[in-house]
């Protein structure tokens, strides 16, 4: 059974309620999973998802302004304060994990590549 910590410091800014509000008022409302996505041309990132969102027995249940999210208890102890905001594009989850900023040799787009 996972656990439900109020104490946890996840915060969510009011731009990401207003992403989160606009997207449930025609869908039913989930459980969302924080999740480490790993590198390539973007580099790693902390991401939102619906998928696998139910807790289990590994993960913290917190609840905030009726949302419900999920987060496996290993990554949040690798992450720190975590705070989930929005920009025009999409989420932003900010924390203190130290992430890969990415780039590849083989991608022109990057700062790195070779085109």
């Amino acid at each position: 059974m996972s656990r439900t910590t109020p104490e946890t410091d996840f915060t969510v800014t009011p731009q990401a309620l207003t992403i989160l509000e606009r997207y449930f008022s025609d869908n039913p409302t989930t459980p969302m999973r924080l999740i480490h996505a790993s590198g390539g041309c973007a580099g790693e990132r902390l991401a939102l998802t619906l998928e696998d969102a139910d807790p289990g027995s590994e993960d913290i249940s917190i609840l905030r302004e009726g949302y419900q999210f999920t987060v496996a208890q290993e990554l949040l102890h690798k992450t720190g304060p975590i705070t989930v905001d929005a920009n025009r594009l999409g989420f932003i989850i900010h924390s203190s994990m130290e992430l890969d900023q990415g780039g590849c040799a083989s991608c022109t787009s990057c700062p790195s590549g070779s085109g």
